[in-house]
């Protein structure tokens, strides 16, 4: 049986674990087991899924920086994502332009004032 790797063994990843199991030993290897060991994997399983509807509200659901960056930038195809984040990075470049003038323009709390009225105005 090939290495199970890091991955599968330090989540305690029971389905992909079985999932070998099933694909590399006798299934009636499976049906040995007792109801201890079903009931601590189906405890497993669970688990395992209630991570999972976690990390899917939080992608799909909630409004955390995750959820906006996948739903920003989501594609079928790596060249649309790859096109989607440099547009993006260009626009935060003109952001980071901008307001390296703004802060050589602002030189007193009079002119911060102003403009953060301005601001205010338009609705930011």
């Amino acid at each position: 049986m090939p290495s199970l790797g890091p991955a599968v063994t330090q989540e305690n990843d029971i389905h992909t674990l079985l999932e070998l199991h099933r694909q590399h030993f006798d299934s009636a290897a499976l049906e040995q087991l007792g109801q201890q060991e079903l009931d601590g994997i189906n405890e497993l399983l669970r688990r395992q899924l209630r991570e999972l509807e976690r990390q899917y509200d939080d992608v799909f659901i909630d409004q955390s920086l995750e959820s906006a960056i996948w739903n920003r930038f989501r594609h079928l195809g790596s060249t649309s994502s790859d096109r989607r984040f440099a547009e993006h990075a260009r626009e935060l470049r003109a952001d980071i332009r901008h307001n390296n003038k703004l802060l050589k323009q602002l030189t007193t709390l009079k002119d911060v004032q102003q403009l953060l009225r301005e601001d205010r105005a338009l609705g930011y």
